[in-house]
């Protein structure tokens, strides 16, 4: 989880030091914030689900569906912004990357 919120935070700090510049690029941001913390956020959602689920406490020994329903769609995300950077499909894209998922968290 550390290294999720590590990538995240990172990524996050660097779009915002961009994102107010005359020629603002958030591919790199969208790749770290988005794509590597969303597929890492996958990896403990919803393969290392029993340890994400005794960390906060859920932990019943069964598998959460919603858990997983949560990774997905982490994965989701995460591969669109992967694709979206690598392929340099612009600012338009890396800011609905950021603006969709910010309507999930809220």
């Amino acid at each position: 989880m550390g290294l999720t919120y590590a990538v995240g935070a990172g990524g996050l700090g660097w779009a915002l030091s961009t994102a107010l510049s005359p020629d603002p690029d958030l591919r790199w941001p969208c790749l770290l914030a988005k794509g590597i913390a969303g597929i890492l956020s996958w990896i403990r959602h919803s393969l290392l689900n029993r340890g994400d689920a005794a960390r906060m406490g859920w932990d019943s020994g069964t598998t959460k569906a919603f858990q997983v329903e949560v990774g997905l769609a982490n994965l989701a995300w995460g591969v669109l912004a992967v694709v979206a950077a690598l392929l340099s499909w612009g600012l338009a894209v890396y800011s609905a990357c950021f603006l969709v998922f910010g309507f999930y968290v809220a």
